[in-house]
C-alpha cells in the first residue's frame, strides 16, 4: 500500500501526519515502521474521513490526545486545500470536543492558536516518589492523556522508572510527567503512551503546557497566561478560570512543515 505522509515540527516535537487513509488495525504497524525510518520523530497521527461538524479527523497511533499533532494536522489540511490561513475544525482521538485551530502561514512556518479540551478533573494525588515515599502530586486528567506536574529537579532516570507505576496507579493509558520550573517558566515533558508502547522526553508538549496552565489557574484561582520554554521551543497557554470552573483553554505556538514523503508498506 502506498502511504503519503508529512513530517512537521511544532516547537521541536517532530510529528508525522499520515495523509493516506489507513485502517486503525494497521496504525501501530505503520507508526512503528515510520518511527524506525525517522528516528527523530516523536509521534504519529493518522488523518481520517471527516464527518458533519468538522473539517478533518486525527487519530493518534496510541489513541491518545496530542495538542501539537492537532496543530500539525490542521496545517496539513490547509496545505492540501491550498489555503495560507484559516480556522480548521478538527476532531481528535482522546477528545469529545470539536476543536478550533487558527493558523496563519508565514513561509514554511504556521503561527497558530489551538483550542484544547477542558480537563475532566484536577486532583492532588498521593504517589510514591523516587525513594518510595508518598508525595502529593498535581494531576490534570484530560480524556485522552493525563499529566503529573513535579519538581524541576526530579532526576530523568527516576522519572522514567516512575512513569509506568504512576500510569497504573492513576488507571490511565497515557501519562506525562512534567518537570516544571515555575520561577523560570521552564518545562521538560516525559510522555508515555501505553497502547503504542512509546516513551519520549519530548522536545515540547502542548497538552502538558495546557495542563500546567490549568493547574496554576486552579491553584491560584485566577486566569493564567504564560509562555513555557521547553527543550525544542516555546509554547504559550491561556487558561480562563472563573467561579471554580475552567471556561476556556488555548495554546499557541509555531508549526513548521519539514518534508513530505511516500512509502510502500505491505498491509
Amino acid at each position: 500500500m502506498r502511504i503519503d505522509y508529512s513530517i512537521l515540527d511544532p516547537s521541536g516535537n517532530k510529528t508525522i501526519i499520515v495523509e493516506t487513509l489507513v485502517g486503525r488495525d494497521d496504525h501501530k504497524k505503520v507508526a512503528d515502521i515510520l518511527m524506525q525510518k525517522h528516528e527523530d520523530v516523536e509521534q504519529v497521527g493518522f488523518l481520517e474521513e471527516a464527518a458533519d461538524g468538522h473539517d478533518i479527523r486525527l487519530q493518534m497511533a496510541g489513541g491518545e490526545f496530542c495538542g501539537n499533532a492537532t496543530m500539525c494536522a490542521a496545517a496539513v489540511y490547509l496545505k492540501n486545500t491550498g489555503k495560507n490561513k484559516g480556522n480548521v475544525k478538527i476532531a481528535v482521538s482522546g477528545s469529545d470536543e470539536i476543536l478550533d485551530v487558527i493558523l496563519d502561514n508565514t513561509g514554511n512556518d504556521w503561527n497558530g492558536t489551538a483550542e484544547m479540551p477542558i480537563p475532566n478533573s484536577v486532583w492532588l494525588r498521593i504517589l510514591p516518589d523516587e525513594d518510595g515515599k508518598d508525595v502529593s502530586v498535581p494531576v490534570v486528567h484530560f480524556k485522552g492523556i493525563s499529566h503529573a506536574i513535579v519538581s524541576w529537579n526530579l532526576d530523568y532516570k527516576d522519572a522514567e522508572r516512575l512513569i509506568d507505576t504512576w500510569c497504573d496507579m492513576l488507571e490511565v493509558d497515557s501519562l506525562g510527567i512534567l518537570l516544571f520550573d515555575e520561577e523560570n517558566s521552564k518545562l521538560v515533558p516525559l510522555v508515555y503512551v501505553k497502547n503504542s508502547d512509546t516513551l519520549f522526553w519530548e522536545h515540547s508538549c502542548a497538552s502538558g503546557t495546557a495542563a500546567v496552565g490549568v493547574w496554576l489557574a486552579v491553584d491560584k484561582n485566577e486566569n493564567v497566561s504564560l509562555k513555557l520554554k521547553q527543550p525544542g521551543g516555546e509554547i504559550g497557554v491561556e487558561a480562563r478560570y472563573k467561579d471554580e470552573s475552567m471556561e476556556s483553554l488555548m495554546i499557541n505556538g509555531k508549526v513548521k512543515l519539514v518534508s513530505s514523503h511516500m512509502i510502500d508498506i505491505d498491509l
